[in-house]
């Protein structure tokens, strides 16, 4: 897909949508000239300069602001910048919006978290638009009022605002199978129950609370079944124990702290153990199976049809029956 000639445009956002997985960031690896990588997350900025490196590119990785290898950069602009908000600065001079790009992954964080508890985030964005700054966003997930906000960037923002939509709110790769729970949160918990007894299984579970993810990560254990936890702050320390246990780890319990970006191993059962507060949450949580185009099964606490909620029934009885005869 070529999209240089829009990013040669002074003072102008390109809003690449697609679904999660597709690949929007190998599309990076084809821009010429030198561009800037900014992630919301620091996880998420780690693990792409890492594949830059992989691929060869000269990546340059922020950790503070200031330091000695964006002074170099602003020198002369080659290769990538890899940054979070809070490591690139508020300012950039003249000679870097010139020749960069600067690319904002999970724009829509930009827009929501920017709104309440990290306001730096807009802050960064507006600052970088007033420069004539030209910014490419990529997202999986952005909803109607975020795209009409978007769309109202260009009479004070930018003077050119260009949206690609190749799948919005949609799956890659869409579960083989949706079992929807509607209220019943017991038999989703037992469906856990079943699934986890088996070997070849390998699930991820996303709770609504840090509480949640405490109690399973202790039920696991108790069964000593290859259990790895995350919540929010962890995610640092997640990734070096999921990297060293390799193929160990058969389930993940987590927030949605895991729901962008991270590296994650297949999974043949995706649970949201909650109903997310937004359609765009949801897809981002439900799609972390079948990245890499296996099948999965996703469980929901969606409101859920008779016939669904008699399927449900009928195998959390044969579950009981078969957890009361095994007790």
């Amino acid at each position: 897909m070529e999209i240089q000639p829009l990013l040669q445009v002074e003072s102008s956002l390109t809003i690449l949508i697609a679904p999660p997985a597709w690949g929007k960031t190998s599309i990076l690896l084809g821009l010429q000239g030198p561009w800037i990588f900014v992630a919301p997350l620091r996880a998420l900025a780690e693990e792409f300069a890492k594949r830059l490196s992989s691929e060869g590119t000269k990546v340059k990785l922020l950790k503070s602001r200031n330091q000695a290898q964006w002074r170099d950069f602003v020198k002369n602009p080659s290769g990538v910048v890899v940054a979070t908000p809070e490591t690139l600065p508020s300012h950039l001079p003249a000679n870097v919006i010139e020749k960069c790009i600067v690319v904002l992954d999970e724009f829509h964080l930009f827009q929501k978290w920017g709104a309440d508890f990290r306001p730096l985030l807009r802050e960064q964005l507006y600052a970088w638009s007033n420069l004539g700054a030209r910014i490419l966003g990529l997202s999986a997930t952005i909803e109607g009022e975020q795209l009409d906000e978007i769309k109202m960037w260009s009479k004070h923002a930018f003077e050119h605002i260009s949206i690609i939509d190749l799948g919005n709110m949609r799956f890659k790769n869409p579960p083989y199978k949706i079992y929807r729970y509607g209220k019943d949160h017991m038999a989703m918990r037992r469906r856990i129950y079943w699934e986890s007894r088996k070997p070849q299984n390998r699930g991820i579970i996303f709770c609504k609370t840090r509480n949640h993810v405490s109690r399973w990560l202790e039920w696991f254990a108790a069964r000593r079944i290859a259990c790895l936890g995350c919540v929010g702050g962890e995610v640092e320390q997640f990734r070096k124990s999921l990297l060293s246990s390799g193929d160990k780890t058969a389930w993940i319990v987590c927030t949605s702290v895991l729901s962008h970006g991270v590296n994650l191993p297949s999974f043949s059962h995706v649970f949201l153990d909650h109903k997310p507060e937004s359609q765009s949450m949801w897809i981002q949580m439900a799609a972390r199976g079948g990245r890499s185009g296996e099948k999965f099964i996703l469980h929901t606490m969606d409101s859920n049809k008779l016939s669904e909620k008699l399927s449900i029934n009928t195998f959390d009885v044969l579950v009981r029956s078969h957890l009361y005869l095994s007790a």
